[in-house]
């Protein structure tokens, strides 16, 4: 994918008998989109990326350890939306339990210059569509409790936190959703 003869390499490859299993042919299609991207043509990188996703419905692992290189080069080439596939896959890795893919998620993320939610220290699972915004279990514990009508006094005696902790959290809540106030977070919670 990265190397000298990348270009024949793809092309033996691909009239090879190797590709009829789906995670062959599914790296491959991620190594033709990475050298896209890498050309510069970010439409073709995408649908290539996408094409592979497909083929590789099935083999969940694999699929998300090639995607991890994709996005790789996705962020060293500037193409497609790494940073945003890559919060929906950590969400995926802490799911299923997978640290370390998850550790070189957010590595990448990192690298990418995103901000990185922490595992957190909260007691709240985080459904998938508030972890891909970046949401951490802790401030999933004070949406909770936003939610329920508490205020930020009443939550920060229940979550044994300063007030002012409690407002840093509602205030990154706030960006982080995209909700102008606590209502508006209210209903974030229910998707």
């Amino acid at each position: 994918m990265l190397g000298d003869r990348d270009g024949a390499a793809r092309d033996l490859l691909q009239h090879s008998p190797a590709v009829a299993r789906s995670v062959n042919g599914g790296a491959l299609r991620y190594a033709d989109a990475v050298a896209a991207g890498r050309g510069g043509d970010e439409t073709t990188a995408v649908g290539l990326l996408r094409s592979a996703d497909e083929l590789l419905a099935r083999e969940h692992w694999w699929r998300r350890l090639l995607r991890l290189h994709v996005f790789e080069a996705a962020i060293a080439n500037g193409w497609g939306r790494p940073v945003e596939e890559l919060r929906r896959d950590l969400a995926g890795f802490d799911a299923a339990g997978d640290h370390q893919l998850a550790r070189i998620c957010r590595d990448l993320l990192r690298h990418a210059g995103a901000p990185v939610p922490r595992r957190g220290r909260g007691d709240s699972a985080v459904p998938p569509w508030l972890r891909a915004a970046g949401v951490t279990s802790r401030e999933m514990d004070v949406l909770s409790l936003i939610a329920q009508g508490l205020t930020n006094a009443q939550i920060a005696e229940r979550l044994f936190l300063s007030p002012r902790t409690v407002e840093t959290h509602v205030a990154h809540l706030l960006a982080k959703t995209g909700a102008s106030d606590r209502s508006g977070l209210t209903r974030r919670l229910t998707g």
